[in-house]
């Protein structure tokens, strides 16, 4: 009894991080299923520098000890990660499993998981899910404290430009360069080309010009309306080998995994986007 007090006692020390929670569907595979439950994850960012490109390690729950607090302090599970945070300065984030260490009854994906069909939403599948929609929850964070910023420091501009002597270069450079190598602007921005190529896509995939495309009046058209990439043609020829690469790795989990309709859409997509590449002279060198 002693030694359950003592365990107890370690887990809940104030050393370690609370729970956070993070909304996830029941079944990620069941449109019709609108039950949700709140998946625990644990955050350790003490030798973290935001703004860094420091790595980030995730350490993912299974069939082993309930995660707590502890798991990304002093931990049973990922203890290697753990000890290379102050060398890497990395952030450490820990997710707990939707059956193995659910610790209170909001925190399961079921309200009591010895009822009878209670297991049927433990499979690997769901597990993959509950990562991929994490992924999506630390984005979305991520994201939305970049705009945060970008607003604030824009109303400071807005309120007295002169501020703007004051910022780092690589703040007023809309390039993936750390070097500002650009004409000084008037307002800070965060924003990396790659961000707006959805923008771009939807502009191309619309543009329906008459006769033969020239690529140079494209190119300097596209420049004209999206002026915060700096060469959108080379930007948009990376994106198609990025998409390329996607397409084939749904190509190659569809069958698996059981998502061959999602994988046929892909398909189709693939189809209309090679045929505007080849259409605007956009193709990659590399093919």
């Amino acid at each position: 009894m002693f030694i359950i007090f003592s365990v107890v006692a370690y887990a809940l020390s104030a050393d370690f991080p609370l729970p956070r929670y993070h909304t996830v569907d029941q079944d990620h595979f069941d449109g019709t299923n609108t039950q949700t439950w709140q998946q625990a994850y644990y955050v350790n960012d003490t030798f973290f520098v935001p703004g860094s490109d420091a790595p980030v390690f995730v350490c993912v729950g299974g069939e082993g000890p309930p995660l707590d607090g502890s798991v990304v302090v002093d931990s049973v599970h990922c203890n290697v990660a753990v000890e290379w945070l102050q060398e890497t300065k990395a952030l450490m984030l820990a997710v707990e499993h939707r059956y193995y260490g659910c610790h209170n009854t909001s925190a399961c994906p079921v309200k009591d998981t010895r009822a009878p069909g209670a297991l049927r939403y433990l499979s690997s599948r769901q597990a993959l899910g509950d990562l991929a929609a994490f992924h999506a929850h630390v984005r979305v964070l991520k994201r939305t404290l970049r705009e945060l910023t970008e607003a604030c420091l824009c109303n400071v501009m807005l309120q007295d430009p002169s501020h703007a002597d004051s910022l780092r270069d690589n703040l007023l450079n809309p390039s993936d360069s750390s070097r500002h190598d650009g004409a000084k602007a008037l307002l800070p921005t965060f924003m990396l080309p790659r961000t707006c190529m959805g923008i771009v896509w939807k502009y191309l995939l619309d543009y329906n010009p008459t006769g033969e495309v020239n690529k140079e009046t494209l190119k300097a058209e596209l420049r004209t309306k999206f002026a915060c990439t700096q060469d959108p043609v080379t930007d948009i020829q990376k994106s198609i080998v990025f998409w390329r690469e996607v397409h084939r790795c749904v190509a190659f989990i569809a069958e698996p995994l059981g998502v061959t309709e999602f994988a046929a859409s892909m398909d189709h997509a693939n189809k209309i986007v090679e045929a505007k590449c080849k259409q605007f002279g956009l193709v990659p060198e590399s093919g």
